[in-house]
Order: structure tokens, then C-alpha cells, then sequence
């Protein structure tokens, strides 16, 4: 019933006003008793349509267009900017794959290397032979019966520097600095608390 009476209040507004002209000056007729919620209704939807023209005078400024065609256009860079992201931690994955199995290659060639000099070196029977170290600006020269240790202690230790500074997937924060663009300009009845 509420639902019918509703309805025909809508219609008999939309009779009564057919411009759409509604303005605050506008009279409700009230009779002497107090209204009726019918009556009340329509003042609260005469209301409403004032808010809703003030609210399309703000919406329809140029400074709104802008704002608006500039949020679009912001939310555009977003997205091209997090399909570069995903481009290049594309890449970045297949790059860090191949890099990978150079590092693999690098130690475990090492590892053999030393495997063989250890070998050589006890054949020999000569643990306590000389060694020598000799640095200089071009090159790095090591003789010693052990240097198939020191080649597996460098590999190792290059091994566990790649895995722990270079081969960890850092996130990237693609908001961090960031200008995030100003809502457009708010319903005025949300500003308002209502």
C-alpha cells in the first residue's frame, strides 16, 4: 500500500511540475492542520531536486572537467606504468634464471678445480711445500699446495653473496611517491554529513 501511495505521489509530482522547475521560492501548500506524510514527502523530493540542481551547477564547472579528464588520465599512467612493472619483473625473472646457472657453473666448475688440486696435492705427499702470495696492481698470483682450498672457499663465499644480495626478488612499492590525484568534487549533502 505504502509502495502505491509512493508511486502516485511521484507521478502526481511529475504533473505538477512538468518543467522540472523547482526552485526554493517555490510554496508548499500546507494546509492549517499539520501535514501529512504524503505532504512531507514531497517537500523532502523538492528538497532533494534543489540539492541535485546545486550539486549539477558545481559538477558542471570547467575546473570539475579538468579535474575529472586529469584523474582519468593519472589512472591511465597507473596502469602503464604497472604494465612496464610487470614487463620488467618479466624479465628481470628470466635474466636472474639464466644468471643462475652461470653462478651454478662458475661454483661447481670451482669446486671441481679444487677437488683436483686437493687431489694433486696429496699425490704429491707435500702438505708443508711453499707457498707464496704475490699482489700486485694487474694480477693476483697464489703457489701453494692448497690453493684448490682457497678456489672452493672463494667459490663458496660467491655463491652465498650472489643468492643473498643479488638474487632476492625485492618488491616494489609503485605508490610510494606517487601524487595521488584530488577527488572530484564531492556530493554536496556527503560534505555537508548528511
Amino acid at each position: 500500500m505504502r509502495n502505491k501511495a509512493l508511486t502516485f505521489l511521484l507521478l502526481t509530482l511529475a504533473i505538477v511540475l512538468p518543467s522540472g522547475a523547482v526552485s526554493a521560492e517555490d510554496p508548499v501548500a500546507v494546509p492549517a492542520t499539520a501535514p501529512t506524510t504524503e505532504q512531507t514527502i514531497i517537500k523532502k523530493m523538492r528538497d532533494e531536486i534543489i540539492d541535485l540542481r546545486k550539486e549539477l551547477a558545481i559538477r558542471d564547472t570547467e575546473a570539475n572537467k579538468a579535474q575529472v579528464e586529469y584523474t582519468k588520465k593519472y589512472y591511465s599512467y597507473l596502469s602503464d606504468k604497472t604494465d612496464i612493472y610487470i614487463d620488467q619483473f618479466r624479465w628481470q625473472r628470466s635474466a636472474s634464471e639464466r644468471l643462475l646457472w652461470l653462478v651454478v657453473t662458475v661454483v661447481i666448475s670451482g669446486i671441481i678445480f679444487s677437488g683436483v688440486q686437493l687431489w694433486r696435492a696429496s699425490s704429491i705427499k707435500d702438505l708443508g711445500g711453499e707457498s707464496t702470495i704475490e699482489i700486485e696492481a694487474s694480477k693476483i698470483k697464489v703457489t701453494s699446495s692448497v690453493v684448490g682450498l682457497a678456489v672452493l672457499i672463494i667459490s663458496i663465499v660467491f655463491f652465498y653473496f650472489f643468492l643473498t644480495e643479488v638474487y632476492t626478488v625485492k618488491i616494489v612499492d609503485m605508490t610510494s611517491a606517487e601524487t595521488k590525484p584530488q577527488l572530484p568534487v564531492q556530493n554536496t549533502r556527503q560534505a555537508a554529513g548528511q
